[in-house]
């Protein structure tokens, strides 16, 4: 095989692989102390690419969030009005703070992030969080990719011969 089918090959295959998107962010919350608080995920196309945007909480996908002090658990969204203010000026979005609830209603059973690092959860407040981000693929995606894969596979197997 001559080096530009290979480059070829290569190109497409990897080109593949790389074209896989998110349909969904899932956002992490850990305290420096406590350990994990919980997670919550949105849909990628609820980002507008701003530094600063508030993303209300139509657009959660799922929450689950514990207080590893009095086990107050929250997996419902908080009311449509509220949400979670963002920074997706990046690769991928950033926590950067909330208006009013992002999950449960009131500061019993609810989830109020304050700032990029403040979180309460019920009763107990956090102010050592820290928020990872991580892409969720989509389903369809995962066939583009496996493709890509094996485009690159093959060309190893047939160089290999």
């Amino acid at each position: 095989m001559n080096i530009k089918r290979f480059a070829v090959t290569v190109v497409l295959g990897l080109g593949s692989i790389v074209s896989a998107h998110a349909a969904t962010y899932s956002f992490t919350a850990t305290s420096a102390a406590f350990g994990l608080l919980g997670h919550m995920e949105y849909d990628s196309s609820s980002f507008d690419g701003s530094s600063f945007q508030l993303v209300d909480n139509t657009f959660l996908l799922s929450l689950d969030f514990t207080d590893p002090q009095s086990s107050v658990h929250v997996t419902a969204p908080g009311p449509a009005t509220d949400g979670t203010f963002f920074d997706s000026t990046g690769a991928l979005p950033i926590v950067v703070g909330g208006s009013g609830f992002t999950g449960g209603t009131d500061f019993t059973n609810g989830v109020w992030i304050a700032g990029t690092n403040y979180v309460s959860i019920g009763q107990y407040g956090y102010d050592d969080v820290s928020w990872s981000t991580s892409a969720v693929p989509e389903p369809a995606s995962y066939a583009l990719m496996l493709a890509g894969l094996g485009a690159v596979g093959l060309f190893v197997r047939r160089r290999s011969r």
